[in-house]
């Protein structure tokens, strides 16, 4: 299966069933994700690949790219710091394709995923921002999430504790981090999971 791909997808793929020597078009739907920017399989990027393990087996999954602004032609470029990798996923057989989370970092590009035995999925794309420099996620779900860092204090640092609030208290649902006597931060998941998009 070869996607035809650019800055924004194009809602067809190739498919070969007898090992590439024939190959058919076949019409797909790409879903946009919730800020209607489409995912596109970039050209660049590694192959996709079919999961192996666990409940979500048979997956197909394909690096892809948001070209936020569609690169900005006659914006300045303005949104191009603003690119991310993420992934587009079927459980279809390939007509449907649904968009992952986005990379945890923005500024993203061609990247490359391998399925592990751990049923984590791995994660590897370039960053244009910082010339010579990998970015690294992984995935618990299939391919649907990857995991988020968020700066909570800038440093320097020192010891550290990190403590979840007890469940059916006030403070359920919270994270605590606590640096020595200097201070402490209090929040939640939905601030971590934040992100530009």
């Amino acid at each position: 299966m070869v996607f035809a791909a650019n800055l924004k997808p194009m809602n067809v793929i190739y498919r070969s069933k007898d090992h590439g020597k024939t190959w058919t078009t076949e019409e797909i739907v790409i879903k946009p994700n919730k800020n209607g920017w489409l995912a596109t399989p970039a050209a660049p990027s590694d192959p996709g690949i079919t999961l192996r393990y666990g409940e979500k087996k048979g997956r197909l999954l394909v690096p892809s790219r948001v070209f936020v602004e569609y690169l900005n032609k006659g914006k300045g470029r303005r949104a191009y710091n603003k690119h991310y990798s993420n992934a587009i996923y079927s459980d279809d057989h390939g007509k449907t394709w649904i968009p992952s989370a986005p990379f945890p970092l923005a500024g993203t590009g061609e990247a490359g995923l391998v399925e592990l035995k751990d049923r984590r999925i791995y994660y590897n794309s370039r960053t244009h921002n910082r010339p010579g420099n990998r970015r690294i996620a992984y995935s618990h779900d299939g391919g649907e999430t990857w995991p988020a860092k968020r700066l909570v204090k800038e440093g320097p640092g020192n010891y550290t504790w990190l403590a979840a609030g007890r469940k059916g208290t006030p403070s359920e649902g919270m994270i605590y981090l606590a640096a020595g006597k200097d201070w402490m931060a209090r929040f939640n998941l939905a601030r971590i999971m934040e992100g530009d998009e």
